[in-house]
């Protein structure tokens, strides 16, 4: 007899592929908790996420920068709650990371599982877990923004899907326009390269509509030519250029 999660075969595929990433993910990835440690400047970022949060509170990092010119608040607070929860732990750090890259894959597999069927989905999203590309910012905890920036491209994405569905009432098409537009400024706040992800959300979760979603669509692109305004402004108010990054030293505390 097949076993069945639920009376939903969507649901049911979605379930199986969550939990081959589970294994996916404790087979390729797990073994390497013994071998994680501190590198180049993580010791030096975490002191500063300590010292400045409780110097000058949890918000102070969305509006300045911390040596290089860009705004990546999640990175400093990440590892301020790494320091709460974990102290001098290393073993929580890797967790940390790891369940921020499930959560950003499981996100993506929630909409490729609504265009490829059942549990082939998992084979769209499983090259990206095993990537090279995510190896260092899982393994490298001054890297991490990059993984926030992944789990929020997937919730953007995830948004759109919803924001962009056929035949839905106003109410519903706004509640997920909002929570879109929100994880769009997570992903601006992870890492200068989320500035594209409006753009890909939308264009990918309105690869599959019906004629209905156009709409939508030009509300999703305004609202996002709106951020892109709003964040290039607050840039340039914060860190005095509207472009740049690694023109000032990598180390905070270094003069």
């Amino acid at each position: 007899m097949r076993f069945r999660f639920s009376k939903d075969p969507t649901r049911d595929g979605y379930l199986r592929g969550i939990l081959a990433l589970l294994v996916l993910l404790f087979v390729t990835r797990l073994p390497y908790l013994g071998s994680y440690t501190w590198i180049n400047e993580d010791l030096s970022l975490e002191l500063l996420a300590r010292t400045s949060v409780q110097k000058h509170g949890l918000w102070y990092w969305f509006f300045h920068s911390y040596g290089p010119k860009v705004l990546r608040p999640f990175q400093l607070l990440g590892m301020y709650g790494d320091y709460l929860l974990f102290g001098t732990n290393l073993t929580g750090r890797y967790l940390h990371s790891l369940v921020v890259l499930f959560l950003g894959l499981a996100l993506i597999l929630a909409v490729v599982q609504r265009m490829v069927p059942g549990i082939l989905a998992f084979f769209v999203v499983a090259p990206l877990a095993l990537s090279r590309g995510l190896a260092e910012p899982l393994f490298w905890l001054s890297d991490r923004h990059d993984l926030y920036l992944l789990m929020f491209f997937g919730a953007s994405l995830f948004c759109a899907e919803k924001f962009l569905l056929p035949f839905q009432d106003k109410g519903y098409t706004a509640r997920w326009g909002v929570l879109l537009v929100l994880c769009w400024w997570g992903s601006f706040f992870s890492n200068e390269k989320g500035l594209v992800v409006p753009l890909l959300s939308l264009l990918l979760a309105s690869a599959f509509r019906g004629s209905s979603w156009k709409m939508s669509l030009l509300a999703g692109v305004a609202a996002a030519v709106v951020s892109w305004v709003l964040y290039f402004a607050l840039r340039l108010s914060a860190v005095g250029t509207f472009i740049g990054g690694y023109d000032d030293s990598i180390f905070p505390f270094s003069g």
